[in-house]
């Protein structure tokens, strides 16, 4: 097939990635950070794919924190692909996003864009933490 073909966006087991590269499954290594189980661990596929000489084009799905966290992981791999998966939903903004964190990434003459403070360049909107709803689980250790 002449045209590349990106995959492993829901797949989370490293050995599982292992195979798939090293039998060219996919021309394009897609890894989300929530599947994969982080960013490490998306960075450990963005490695095995660069010993391979494929370009990794990480996965997002919406506007969430994860996409601030993929685009940080984003600017640290030196295999990343020319592209970046962005929501259009909405004009590409998620006001869900906007009630947890801002400065939200943007897009500006085809790149993508974050802001580039302490962290990971956002604050919490404090409203927002006060109104989540907090969960702890009763198992006993």
């Amino acid at each position: 097939m002449d045209i590349p073909v990106a995959g492993g966006e829901q797949d989370n087991d490293l050995a599982q990635w292992r195979c798939m590269i090293r039998m060219n499954a996919v021309d394009i290594a897609q890894p989300d950070v929530l599947y994969v189980g982080g960013i490490t661990r998306a960075w450990r596929v963005a490695q095995m794919a660069r010993a391979a000489g494929k370009p990794v084009v990480p996965h997002t799905a919406n506007h969430s924190l994860v996409m601030l966290f993929t685009l940080h992981l984003c600017s640290a791999i030196p295999n990343l692909g020319p592209f970046v998966e962005w929501s259009i939903e909405n004009g590409g903004l998620d006001a869900r996003a906007a009630e947890v964190f801002s400065p939200q990434p943007f897009i500006k003459d085809g790149r993508a864009h974050c802001e580039a403070g302490p962290g990971w360049g956002v604050k919490i909107n404090p409203d927002w933490l006060k109104s989540a709803t907090h969960q702890k689980s009763d198992r006993k250790k």
